[in-house]
């Protein structure tokens, strides 16, 4: 089930990212309040995280949701794909994503955010939702910001 409020609770939990201060010891705790931030506005049934490079693949980070695949090589399913392509990919249905890795069953649609410092991919946010979505351009304009925020603490 879609959520009524999606894109209003979004945008308030951008806001409260936002509003975060530099302090760089308090960089890893930011981290996973903003990803609880983003996962109470995407309701419980969600999944985000973060999947950090480390040398030749992407490892998980910080995360809300049940348990993920720890390990992701470049170019691999969703994470991978908006990796290389160093670009947001959002993906309505999944199962029809070619490559797609499951990690939760119950995940069936998927945006991944490319986290950039400078030219250099160092993270990707990944967002699994449990149902169907198209994600719109205000949406998409919102996890843009708020991967943002998070590169801010990585």
């Amino acid at each position: 089930m879609v959520p009524d409020s999606f894109l209003d609770d979004l945008e308030s939990a951008a806001l409260a990212m936002e509003g975060m201060d530099e302090d760089r010891a308090l960089a890893k705790p930011h981290l996973y309040n903003c990803l609880s931030l983003l996962h109470q506005a995407l309701g419980t049934d969600s999944w985000v995280g973060l999947y950090i490079k480390k040398g030749d693949r992407l490892l998980l980070g910080p995360f809300q949701g049940t348990p993920a695949c720890e390990v992701i090589p470049f170019n691999k399913g969703v994470v991978g794909a908006c990796y290389t392509q160093q670009r947001v990919i959002a993906v309505e249905d999944v199962h029809q994503f070619p490559g797609y890795i499951c990690c939760d069953e119950k995940a069936a649609s998927e945006i991944c955010v490319p986290l950039c410092e400078g030219d250099d991919v160092s993270a990707v946010l990944d967002i699994d939702l449990s149902y169907p979505h198209c994600f719109n351009e205000d949406e998409i304009a919102l996890f843009l910001k708020v991967g943002a925020v998070l590169q801010r603490f990585i």
